[in-house]
């Protein structure tokens, strides 16, 4: 009974070579996927941080406004 065809599990060299190159083309994209997914996030967490000069403007500003309540010119 060697008429079915499709359960033959003896695989070619070509066989496992497209195998192969399957496996690793789906790591490839998973990979790649996962780096652009992690790159964005960081990207948006890098434009809500504020930037240096923001924050020495506000230190700043505080400072006088402390001297401006407490009455010292």
């Amino acid at each position: 009974m060697t008429m079915m065809f499709g359960y033959d599990h003896d695989v070619s060299g070509w066989g496992w070579f497209v195998t192969s190159a399957g496996v690793l083309l789906l790591w490839t994209l998973i990979i790649t996927i996962a780096v652009l997914l992690n790159r964005s996030g960081e990207h948006v967490k890098a434009r809500t941080t504020p930037s240096a000069e923001d924050v020495l403007d506000e230190r700043q500003a505080r400072e006088r406004s402390t001297k401006a309540n407490s009455g010292a010119a």
